[in-house]
């Protein structure tokens, strides 16, 4: 399976560009993390929540350290209602939220099956947990920067017309730094 290749350090060339860990050319150790997992490496305190994904899960993590936290939550396809409230709880408060923003919400109402946002969801679950700065990422390969500026621009009259007007917005792009 994909996850045995995974494990013993092969991956399919379908999906991953290095094909084999041992091309990275460090040290990786992979450890199984299972849903609502917690546990702390190097100070820093990690906490996950199983987010739907089409057929499958994946998992969202919370880090937090010194009272700042960063929330990551790719490939999350909620059903109509939204996160879940285990999902909205890992959230809560988040100093910086990244957001799968795969897709347009036209695009993505053509893919549900496929389990990814648009920057809608990312903004719903922003707000609803109070997060503080929203970073779009993970935009659909076929997106150029045009898309991506269009997206970051309706993402921000998003949460303008929810009320979110002092959550900071970010398009997440190659290279990018941002401080917590």
């Amino acid at each position: 399976s994909m996850l045995e290749g995974i494990l013993e350090g092969q991956m399919s060339p379908h999906f991953s560009p290095i094909y084999t860990l041992k091309n990275l050319g460090a040290s990786i150790e992979i450890l199984a993390v299972p849903p609502k997992a917690s546990f702390e490496v190097g100070g820093v305190q990690v906490r996950g929540v199983a987010n739907p994904h089409g057929t499958t899960t994946a998992l969202a993590y919370r880090l937090e350290e010194n009272g700042r936290s960063i929330v990551y939550a790719s490939d999350a396809g909620y059903p109509p209602e939204g996160p879940s409230q285990e999902a909205l709880d890992l959230y809560r408060d988040a100093d910086l939220f990244i957001h799968d923003c795969t897709y347009s919400p036209e695009d993505r109402a053509q893919r549900l099956s496929r389990g990814f946002s648009s920057f809608v969801e990312a903004a719903d679950a922003c707000l609803r947990a109070k997060a503080r700065h929203l970073v779009m990422f993970h935009y659909d390969q076929d997106y150029s920067d045009d898309v991506v500026d269009q997206l970051h621009a309706r993402c921000r009259s998003e949460l303008d017309a929810r009320g979110g007007g002092a959550c900071k917005l970010t398009a997440a792009c190659e290279g990018q730094t941002l401080r917590v």
